[in-house]
């Protein structure tokens, strides 16, 4: 498999109208499969029930060329959260 990155969008099957923005990866070594999101899976609002598990046995995505794509077993490594402050 050659080494590839390829922006989609993606989504996770119990959520499917909660798309996002990302780009999927591959290269050699360790690294393996990697997805980096715009926002993540994790609905706003403290609804437990809305929540998505930590792990994700399945992420589906479409590339931009098209390409269907399913990711399994997907375990969050970090998240970042960018924030403004408006000065007075």
């Amino acid at each position: 498999m050659e080494p590839f990155e390829e922006p989609g969008s993606w989504w996770i099957p119990e959520h499917k109208s909660d798309i996002r923005g990302g780009t999927v990866r591959f290269g050699y070594g360790n690294d393996g499969i990697t997805l980096s999101l715009i926002g993540s899976f994790q609905p706003s609002g403290s609804d437990p029930e809305r929540r998505a598990p930590y792990a994700y046995p399945i992420i589906l995505g479409r590339t931009s060329s098209g390409r269907l794509m399913t990711l399994e077993e997907s375990t969050p490594t970090k998240s970042m959260r960018m924030g403004f402050e408006e000065n007075p």
